[in-house]
C-alpha cells in the first residue's frame, strides 16, 4: 500500500470510529461476549483467528465472522487496526483489540466500573485515536496471541494447568529491574540488559511444576548479535540468583526458555548457537522448535532441540 493510500486509510477509519463510539449499542449474543473476552485475554486478534475460534465452517469465516465482527467495531465494542498488505499477496484482513464500548460491559459483568478495567489500547479510546502500530510490532503480538492460545490448548488436553501467565506487556514493568550485566566476548566491554520475554508462565504438572520464558522469533533478529545477548542474558539471570528472587523459586528450580522459531534450518541454527555461546552448565535451559511442529504437536511430542542434546527433546 502507498504512503498516500495507507494515510488515507487511516484518515477514513479515524472518521469511522468517531462515528462508531457514538452508534447505539446493540443486541450482544454469548458468542458475542465471549469474543470480546477472548481479545481481551490475547490483547489483539486478527479475522482468521477470531473465525478459528468461534466459527467453524468456511461460510462462516468469509460471512457471519466479517459481518458479526464489522458490526462490533461499527458499534464501538471492538477496534479495528490495519495490517500492512504487501503485494502480491491477499489482503490478510484486520486485527482486532477491545474498545471502550466492550470493556465496559466486561467491566459490569465482573461487577467493576468500566473505566477501571485495564486493556490493551486504553489510552487511544481516552483520547479518540486510532491504534496504529508499525508492521512488524503488530504481527509479532499476532504471533504470540496464537502461540499462547495453542499452549493453552495443548495443556488443556494434557490434563495440566497454566497457573501463571504474563504476557510481553506484563512484563515491561520489570525492565528496569530485572537486568543482568554480560559481554558477547572477553575483551568486550559489559552490558547492563533487561530481562525481556515476550512472555512467562508457570505449568503445573502431575510430575511437578516448570517455570518457562517464552520467546517468539519471526527470524528478523541476527543470531550473532541480538540471539547471542538474550542467550548470555538469560543464562545469567538463572546464575544470579536474580529469578529466584523475582518468581519466589527455590533455589534449586530453574526455568526454561522456549523458542518458537519460523523455520527448522533457523532452529537448528540457534540450537547450534546456544551451545557455542553459552556454558555448558547453562545451555540446557534452551529449547527451540518449528511453528509447524509446535502447532500439530502435543505437550508430550518430543519436538524441541534442547541445548546440550543432539535429538529432539518432550517438553515433558
Amino acid at each position: 500500500m502507498s504512503t498516500l493510500a495507507f494515510a488515507h486509510a487511516r484518515q477514513h477509519q479515524y472518521r469511522y470510529k468517531v462515528r462508531a463510539t457514538r452508534a447505539p449499542g446493540m443486541q450482544l449474543t454469548e458468542r458475542d461476549i465471549a469474543i470480546l473476552k477472548a481479545i481481551h485475554r490475547y490483547r489483539v486478534l486478527h479475522r482468521g483467528q477470531i473465525s478459528e475460534m468461534f466459527w467453524q465452517t468456511a461460510t462462516d469465516e468469509g460471512g457471519s465472522a466479517r459481518r458479526r465482527l464489522g458490526l462490533l467495531y461499527q458499534h464501538g465494542y471492538l477496534e479495528r487496526i490495519p495490517r500492512y498488505i504487501n503485494p502480491p499477496m491477499n489482503n490478510p484482513g484486520p486485527a482486532y483489540r477491545l474498545a471502550a464500548r466492550g470493556a465496559a460491559v466486561l467491566a459490569e459483568q465482573a461487577g467493576e466500573q468500566g473505566s477501571s478495567l485495564h486493556y490493551w489500547g486504553k489510552a487511544d479510546d481516552e483520547t479518540s485515536h486510532v491504534t496504529t502500530l508499525g508492521h512488524s510490532y503488530l504481527e509479532h503480538a499476532l504471533l504470540l496471541a496464537d502461540i499462547r492460545k495453542e499452549f493453552e490448548r495443548k495443556v488443556n488436553d494434557a490434563g495440566c494447568t497454566i497457573e501463571t501467565w504474563l504476557d510481553d506487556l506484563d512484563l515491561r514493568k520489570l525492565w528496569k529491574t530485572e537486568r543482568v550485566w554480560i559481554q558477547l566476548t572477553p575483551n568486550a566491554p559489559r552490558e547492563n540488559l533487561a530481562i525481556a520475554p515476550d512472555g512467562y508462565f508457570v505449568l503445573s504438572t502431575p510430575r511437578g511444576r516448570g517455570h518457562f520464558f517464552l520467546e517468539a522469533d519471526r527470524g528478523t533478529e541476527t543470531i550473532n548479535k541480538q540471539w547471542k545477548r538474550k542467550m548470555l542474558s538469560y543464562a545469567q539471570y538463572l546464575v544470579s540468583g536474580k529469578f529466584h528472587q523475582r518468581y519466589h523459586a527455590a533455589k534449586s528450580v530453574g526455568f526454561r526458555v522456549l523458542a518458537v522459531i519460523p523455520t527448522e534450518a533457523r532452529a537448528k541454527n540457534l540450537h547450534q548457537a546456544a551451545e557455542s555461546y553459552v556454558q555448558p552448565r547453562t545451555v540446557s535451559i534452551f529449547l527451540f522448535t518449528t511453528n509447524d511442529l509446535f502447532r500439530r504437536s502435543s505437550l508430550f511430542s518430543p519436538i524441541w532441540w534442547r541445548g546440550g542434546v543432539e535429538t529432539p527433546q518432550a517438553l515433558l
